[in-house]
């Protein structure tokens, strides 16, 4: 049996949650969230003061499926 959970709705394995913070470059960021295994992600708020829309930042990623909670 596999341990999830739910929040808002959607099915998780993993309870691990990774930022997208203090990366030297978006290349690197991306290939941590891939390792982690990580099927959540935080984003800052102040990325938007750099130009970068939420959306840029989630869509990059390794993320299959992008969910506000």
């Amino acid at each position: 049996m596999i341990d999830t959970f739910k929040i808002a709705g959607k099915t998780f394995t993993s309870r691990l949650i990774i930022g997208t913070g203090k990366y030297r470059s978006h290349a690197e960021m991306q290939a941590a969230h891939k390792a982690s295994g990580a099927e959540m992600v935080t984003v800052a708020v102040n990325r938007h003061s750099y130009g970068i829309s939420l959306t840029a930042v989630l869509l990059r990623g390794p993320i299959s499926c992008v969910t506000s909670i």
